[in-house]
């Protein structure tokens, strides 16, 4: 029998799945709330700092952009997005 699925893991994925819904609607604001809220759980989520980073760019929000690609990147240097990701930054 597999083990149970911690709540604020379900919970993260729903939001992420309502945050990519938000983003293809082009609802920035609304995807960028969501993540926001999934920043509260008690789980870490890099990918979800690197879509803020995104959402922040599509929104003119440099500055903020950076700092969110900077924390995804110490979060995940080696990820499949960080090439692409610090190249962004510069």
């Amino acid at each position: 029998m597999a083990a149970p699925v911690p709540a604020a893991a379900i919970l993260a994925r729903m939001l992420a799945k309502l945050q990519s819904a938000w983003t293809r609607q082009e609802r920035f604001e609304d995807a960028l709330a969501t993540i926001d809220l999934a920043r509260l759980l008690p789980i870490r989520l890099p990918d979800l700092e690197r879509e803020r980073g995104l959402l922040f760019l599509r929104l003119g929000r440099a500055d903020e952009a950076v700092g969110s690609l900077e924390t995804y990147l110490a979060s995940d240097p080696e990820g499949p997005e960080a090439e692409a990701v610090s190249q962004l930054i510069e």
